[in-house]
């Protein structure tokens, strides 16, 4: 005979979940509890609200739920895995997560979804061998299921095996022609190998299901590969167009402008990345770069000095001190060589910039004596050679 209260809890859950599908999260939070009040250990049901008061924004209240549950003898297969899947993807608590996906295997070896979730977990882990046995696992179970197919790409691809990876990813859109990341995937491998021209092609397909700036800030990627300049800063255009707080997008933009020599735009573009992230150095190393071959040395220099205080790199110490020389302002450009040169003495580009300076302050003999340092400590270093070959003549 069918117990009244079991019953009740099921059809108060049912009217629970009916009203969460149609995001009245108020009744629908009130008719689980109802449900939970009927039997203290209804675990679906307090699954269920857990993902309710997540979409209420009342995640204080979520906490102590999990862990009733994580200490709970819950013969559910389906909680657990479900409660792996809170911990992994909002927690981010992921050895509890783990442990929810292996009680979910023990409760059910055939789980394919537990399977892959335990496999997703360990691929955040860094585990990432286990991870794919979990995941081929999961795909022995479920051999219709593109994402299991996705997940055991990604898992091959960050051991560096490009070729099963390509095959993992090509299965899943076999399954599903319109597999986004797959096609997506597939396309950063192939470009990465060298072949730019088939990434495009699958690159070009994502396109077509569904024009997202991510992927078209990757086909301009491809293209600029390919050196379609032109092709690759109109395809960008278009993503920022999309998505203007691209930080990325931006970097990328002008990096490409300043491979086309068009260092004014170039300029724009960084001034927008370094308006984000003004601790970004290779945003301020490619801004300097332009402004430098605009020959506006006097920003140039400023853009150096606001780069040294978070990077004290020698590269940029370097383009201080050769903007410093090119201003005329030898003294300080000096001084500089000087510092560093004491700081590593077998710096070759330092002692040639020693030359010029002396070389300008008309000091021939010490111009000669530090090229000769220079090469010295490089020599294969062809502007050195050809520096002492101007002062010898």
């Amino acid at each position: 005979m069918v117990n009244e209260s079991d019953l009740k809890k099921e059809e108060l859950y049912d009217k629970g979940i009916y009203a969460y599908k149609n995001h009245n999260y108020d009744e629908a939070l009130k008719l689980l509890n109802e449900s939970i009040v009927c039997d203290g250990k209804f675990y679906k049901a307090k699954i269920a609200k857990i993902d309710c008061l997540y979409k209420m924004g009342r995640l204080n209240e979520v906490r102590p739920i999990c862990d009733e549950i994580y200490s709970s003898d819950c013969l559910d297969e389906e909680v657990w895995c479900k409660l792996g899947d809170f911990y992994l993807n909002v927690g981010r608590m992921f050895e509890n997560a783990l442990v929810c996906f292996n009680k979910a295997i023990e409760l059910n070896t055939n789980y394919a979804d537990a399977w892959d979730m335990r496999g997703s977990v360990l691929s955040v882990m860094g585990n990432m061998e286990e991870a794919l046995n979990s995941h081929k696992k999961a795909a022995e179970l479920d051999s219709n299921n593109s994402l299991i197919y996705d997940n055991i790409g990604y898992c091959y691809a960050s051991l560096s095996m490009f070729d099963n990876a390509l095959e993992a990813y090509y299965k899943a859109i076999e399954i599903d022609s319109e597999d986004i990341n797959a096609l997506s995937n597939i396309a950063s491998i192939l470009n990465n190998i060298g072949k730019s021209e088939e990434a495009l092609d699958y690159i070009n397909r994502a396109i077509e299901i569904k024009e997202d700036y991510n992927l078209l800030y990757y086909k301009a990627v491809v293209l600029f590969t390919l050196e379609k300049f032109d092709e690759s800063l109109e395809t960008i255009n278009q993503s920022l167009e999309l998505y203007s707080f691209n930080h990325d997008g931006w970097k990328f933009k002008g990096q490409l402008l300043v491979e086309m020599e068009n260092y004014q735009e170039a300029i724009l573009a960084y001034d927008k990345v370094l308006t984000y992230d003004p601790s970004d150095v290779q945003g301020w190393f490619y801004m300097i770069t332009s402004l430098v071959n605009l020959g506006m040395l006097e920003e140039a220099l400023a853009g150096c000095d606001e780069v040294l205080k978070i990077d004290s790199g020698v590269f940029f110490i370097f383009e201080k001190a050769n903007i410093l020389y090119e201003l005329g302002r030898l003294d300080e450009s000096l001084e500089i060589c000087n510092s560093q040169l004491n700081i590593d003495k077998f710096d070759s580009d330092f002692y040639l910039l020693k030359a010029k300076i002396y070389n300008k302050q008309n000091d021939k003999n010490k111009a000669i004596e530090y090229v000769e340092k220079a090469i010295e400590y490089n020599p294969i270093m062809e502007e050195a050679i050809s520096f002492r070959e101007e002062l010898l003549n």
